[in-house]
C-alpha cells in the first residue's frame, strides 16, 4: 500500500484472484457491463460481503469501462 493511504479509511481488505475478477467480468458483459478487471474484483467482493449478511447494501465505483481490454479478449473466454 502507498504511503498516502489512510488506512484508518479502510474497513477491510481481499485478496481477489485475476480469474476471479475476470469471471465476474464476464459475467457482467452477459449482462450488458463491459467493465475491467478492477471493477470485476469490486463487485466480487462486493457480493461476498453481502452475502455474509452484515449489510444489505453495497456502494462502489466502477472506475474503469472495459473497453481498453476489448484486444485481450477476456470477454471470450469460459
Amino acid at each position: 500500500m502507498p504511503d498516502i493511504l489512510d488506512n484508518s479509511s479502510i474497513g477491510e481488505c481481499a485478496a481477489i484472484t485475476g480469474e476471479i475478477a475476470l469471471a465476474m467480468c464476464r459475467r457482467l458483459a452477459r449482462l450488458g457491463l463491459l467493465i475491467a478487471p478492477s471493477a470485476g474484483v469490486y463487485v466480487h467482493f462486493g457480493r461476498q460481503i453481502v452475502r455474509r449478511g452484515d449489510v444489505r447494501t453495497i456502494v462502489t465505483v466502477l472506475s474503469d469501462a472495459g473497453e481498453r481490454y476489448l484486444s485481450l479478449g477476456i470477454w471470450l473466454l469460459p
